[in-house]
């Protein structure tokens, strides 16, 4: 209220940076279990089962955010000092 619209987007890089690193880790880790695992490649017309494609989702799932972790603790603190700065002013 009293930083006016700008605020609003106060924080956006270290979101923006958390979330795609993410993103390019989930797809990453999904493209490489289908090649490694299921011997699968992009494009090339192969169809898995879908335990297979459930599987790989599951575990490109947790690998992103586990190898994301150090940004969103970053993240997370950078957004915390702010909060404590500013309420001391």
């Amino acid at each position: 209220r009293n930083e006016g619209i700008p605020a609003l987007w106060k924080g956006v890089v270290p979101t923006m940076l958390r979330g795609g690193t993410n993103q390019a880790c989930n797809f990453f880790a999904a493209s490489a279990i289908n090649r490694r695992v299921w011997g699968r490649r992009e494009g090339d017309g192969k169809n898995i089962a879908v335990w297979k494609t459930m599987i790989t989702g599951f575990t490109a799932g947790c690998i992103g955010p586990t190898l994301n972790n150090p940004l969103d603790v970053a993240k997370t603190r950078l957004m915390a000092q702010g909060a404590v700065s500013e309420s001391s002013h």
